[in-house]
């Protein structure tokens, strides 16, 4: 990944994820070079022109968490559109998660609803979900408790700042 990459930006990178060369670390250069990181991107080109919200999902359930998974890529789609009946959907809400799981399913529903209705998450009487943007990059996380982060692994965001690996 790093073979047509300025040097500098290799050792930078490298250096922002705590635990490097260890494979978690690893893992999660390739998962923030591949999704987190464009996602970023993204929305900061995107927040220039229009209204813009980011989220994370960080909810695990208790499957998710014995199999060492974690909050995955695309693990949010069965709690946004409430599928836990799915083959999928019924793995993950085992040992016991399925309420717990409900409850932040429901709370990203209102969001998504929100947004789908006013064209912005939040309800109708306040914001609790600031606009995201260059400066602040404010994020919805969704977990067992949603919470909203000023600039979630910024030293991340920081460090693969000028890096063309997609060219």
């Amino acid at each position: 990944m790093f073979e047509n990459t300025d040097p500098k930006a290799k050792e930078r990178i490298t250096n922002a994820y705590t635990n490097y060369p260890e494979k978690e670390a690893v893992l999660g250069i390739g998962r923030d070079a591949t999704f987190h990181i464009p996602s970023v991107w993204y929305a900061e080109a995107y927040s220039r022109f229009e209204k813009t919200w980011m989220y994370r999902f960080d909810y695990k359930t208790a499957a998710m968490r014995i199999s060492k998974l974690g909050a995955t890529h695309g693990l949010e789609i069965p709690f946004a559109f409430q599928t836990f009946d799915s083959a999928f959907g019924k793995r993950i809400v085992s040992y016991g998660s399925r309420s717990a799981a409900l409850k932040v399913s429901h709370r990203m529903q209102g969001h998504w609803v929100n947004f789908a209705k006013y064209g912005n998450p939040n309800p109708p009487e306040g914001e609790i979900w600031p606009k995201y943007d260059e400066t602040n990059h404010y994020t919805m996380i969704f977990d067992k408790k949603d919470y909203i982060e000023k600039d979630p692994d910024g030293m991340i965001r920081l460090a693969w700042e000028g890096v063309g690996i997609y060219k």
